[in-house]
C-alpha cells in the first residue's frame, strides 16, 4: 500500500495571516489563491483537492456566520464579538462551519466529482468528510479568532 503524504494548507493559512495583518488586500494574490483552491488546482490527492476547496468554503461560511462580506473586517473582530455571535446563533463557529462545509460539499456533488477525477472509491471521500472539514477549519479559526 502506498504511504499517504500528509496534506497541509500552509500557503492558504500564510496568505490569510498576511491578509489579517493588512499586508495584502482583497483583489491581490489572495484572490488568485482562492480561485486556485476553489478548483483544487495542483492538488496531489483526492483529500488535498477536497481540503483546498474546504479552505475556500471556510471563508464563505465565516462570511455567512458573521453576516459580513468584507474579509478584512471579519479578521479584525475581537473575542467579544465572536462570543456574541455564538450566543446569538446558538452554535460555535467551529460547529457551524463543519456542518456548512459538508453541506456545500453535498450540494456541489463533490463526492461524485472527486471519484471521477481521482478514480477513487466513495468511502475514501465520505469516511473523511467531517474530519477533513474540521481539520481545515481549525486552521482558519485559529487565524480569524486570534487578533
Amino acid at each position: 500500500m502506498k504511504e499517504a503524504k500528509p496534506i497541509e494548507f500552509n500557503e492558504f493559512y500564510r496568505q490569510l495571516k498576511l491578509f489579517r495583518k493588512s499586508r495584502i488586500k482583497e483583489g491581490s494574490g489572495f484572490d488568485d489563491l482562492l480561485v486556485n483552491y476553489r478548483e483544487g488546482i495542483n492538488s496531489q490527492s483526492v483529500l488535498e483537492d477536497l481540503g483546498m476547496r474546504y479552505c475556500v468554503f471556510s471563508i464563505e461560511v465565516t462570511r455567512k456566520y458573521t453576516g459580513i462580506e468584507e474579509l478584512d473586517y471579519i479578521l479584525k473582530l475581537d473575542k467579544a464579538v465572536w462570543d456574541y455571535l455564538e450566543y446569538k446563533i446558538k452554535e460555535s463557529i467551529n460547529e457551524y462551519a463543519v456542518k456548512k462545509i459538508i453541506a456545500i460539499h453535498e450540494k456541489e456533488g463533490l463526492t461524485t466529482l472527486m471519484m471521477e477525477k481521482w478514480n477513487c472509491k466513495d468511502e475514501e471521500i465520505t469516511d473523511n468528510l467531517e474530519g477533513l472539514a474540521r481539520y481545515v477549519f481549525e486552521g482558519v479559526d485559529e487565524i480569524i479568532e486570534n487578533n
